[in-house]
């Protein structure tokens, strides 16, 4: 099970981590390479495997174990179109550069096929059509809009129209371009394959800090010539990275229903969307369901957010119960691209990072740019997901709102906390309180013991907030978060949030101060 989510996914609990542990061990001498990956995601083992296959001499370091971050937390949906619909690509892009998105999609798509069918048959890949539904008639007039899209990027699309459907759909726009598959499986399997090619791969070494030629653990080193930060959101300071990638959060739920779900990815057209597919070869009557997005940190009910879910599949499935729930962490660039290479050519960090919810495509199209690079070989598409892009009409606005909403939660937080003594927190519960003049994160445990915490996140300084579906303190500002009791989870932060036990010295509690 993966440390970094507090609820375990379907491809956690669905995969052998002793078996894994054993072929991958922790990183226990100082050591030397030409590359080292930090992060064993889909992005890091896909880049180690790429490497390799050259002749490089690579080290990657995952701080837990392979895909226990984002990628054992996806939907797992395969899907080439990104986050945008082709309308909207259009519209940011126009026509030249979107089909240039979708290609180099494309291309991710073919190589995590060919993966599969060559080192990973485990990994249950199936060529599965998409659609976009739609479940009113102004949702129609959208597809209809959508379709026109796609006649000018040259995809081929089909949009059908339905008088009665069991899930209430009107219309519906597919695809051929999909697939489906089980994400730890495949990378278990590509990671095997990548440490046959020579890569070295250990598990269990959090990579604490990057000086200009090591890789900094606890108490061992890795020497490299080039580091590529495959973390899904770089760890530590990078403003010129963390300033363009907001942290989001997005749920799944597992239903078991009453009658077979058709072997296609569905999302419909509300805001934020809802997606489904089937699970597995579909004989159980499993069926995924994600959405309720939100910023991470929101001050949002976030068990609310699996109700939702639950109310949406109960209005459109017969479901029978539901077996499973967990979420995940996305980050949302500010031009709908991810960020892909150097912010700097005299630099020797790569990055990776801003995927929006196509975490599996963009994530092994950052391993075969970055792999170009490294190689010194032309790569079409390194200009186009530059860090050093400026983009200024496709991401002002989404850049400019962030980073207000950024602003705001780093100066307001420092104001709130209820005056009400921890004893009074009911367990299970976790609340910012006000205590001689400072805030305190306090959570009151299953035995009912107080641990009181310092809110500040280490890495950035602003303020976490209480999450009550996952039992955790999540950042608003860069997506770092942390157990009820301050362990790091993941993000940024290097370290935990620091113990203030020392207040139950104290007597009193202060009234909060007026804002």
């Amino acid at each position: 099970m993966s440390k970094n989510r507090i609820k375990p996914s379907l491809w956690d609990i669905d995969i052998d981590h002793e078996k894994v542990s054993n072929y991958f061990p922790k990183l226990s001498s100082d050591t030397n390479c030409e590359v080292c990956i930090i992060g064993g995601g889909i992005t890091g083992v896909s880049l180690a495997y790429i490497l390799a296959g050259q002749g490089r001499d690579v080290v990657l370091l995952e701080a837990e174990h392979i895909g226990a971050g984002a990628t054992g937390a996806t939907s797992a949906h395969l899907d080439p179109l990104t986050d945008l619909r082709p309308s909207e690509l259009l519209e940011r892009y126009g026509e030249k550069e979107s089909k240039a998105i979708l290609d180099s999609n494309f291309k991710a798509m073919n190589f995590i096929e060919a993966i599969s069918r060559n080192h990973a048959l485990s990994a249950e890949f199936k060529k599965v059509p998409g659609s976009f539904v739609a479940f009113n008639e102004d949702e129609t007039k959208l597809l209809e809009r959508e379709l026109k899209a796609c006649e000018k990027l040259g995809l081929k699309a089909n949009l059908q129209n339905f008088v009665s459907d069991p899930m209430g759909i009107k219309a519906k726009l597919s695809f051929n371009l999909h697939a489906r598959f089980h994400p730890t499986k495949y990378l278990f399997c590509l990671a095997k394959a990548a440490r046959q090619r020579g890569a070295r791969i250990f598990q269990n070494s959090m990579v604490k800090e990057i000086n200009d030629e090591k890789a900094i653990l606890d108490k061992v080193s890795a020497k490299a010539q080039i580091f590529v930060m495959a973390t899904h959101m770089p760890f530590g300071l990078h403003p010129i990275i963390q300033s363009r990638v907001y942290p989001y959060r997005s749920y799944m739920v597992i239903a078991k229903v009453k009658d077979e779900f058709p072997d296609e990815l569905i999302w419909d057209l509300q805001s934020p969307y809802h997606y489904m597919r089937r699970v597995g070869d579909g004989k159980e009557n499993l069926v995924l369901i994600g959405g309720a997005d939100h910023r991470t940190g929101e001050k949002v009910n976030t068990l609310d957010a699996y109700e939702r879910l639950k109310n949406f599949a109960r209005a459109k499935l017969k479901v029978e119960s539901f077996e499973l729930e967990w979420s995940g962490q996305f980050y949302l660039s500010s031009d709908g691209l991810p960020y892909i290479g150097k912010v700097s050519p005299l630099e020797n960090i790569y990055y990776a990072t801003g995927f929006e919810g196509n975490g599996l495509t963009f994530g092994t199209i950052a391993a075969q740019i970055i792999g170009d690079e490294i190689l010194e070989v032309s790569n079409t598409y390194s200009k186009l997901y530059s860090p050093t892009r400026l983009n200024i009409a496709s991401s002002g606005k989404r850049f400019i709102g962030h980073n207000l909403t950024t602003a705001k939660d780093f100066i307001l937080d420092r104001f709130g906390g209820d005056q009400k003594s921890p004893n009074d927190l009911k367990e299970g519960e976790g609340e910012i309180l006000f205590h001689n003049g400072e805030q305190i994160a306090c959570y009151k445990d299953e035995e009912s013991k107080i641990h009181a915490l310092s809110p500040v996140c280490p890495h950035a300084k602003c303020h976490v907030r209480w999450n009550n579906s996952e039992k955790s303190w999540d950042c608003p500002c860069h997506g770092g978060r942390f157990t009820a009791t301050g362990e790091l989870l993941q993000g940024p932060p290097t370290e935990g949030l620091k113990c203030r036990d020392d207040i139950f010295m104290e007597d009193e509690w202060e009234e909060q101060p007026p804002i």
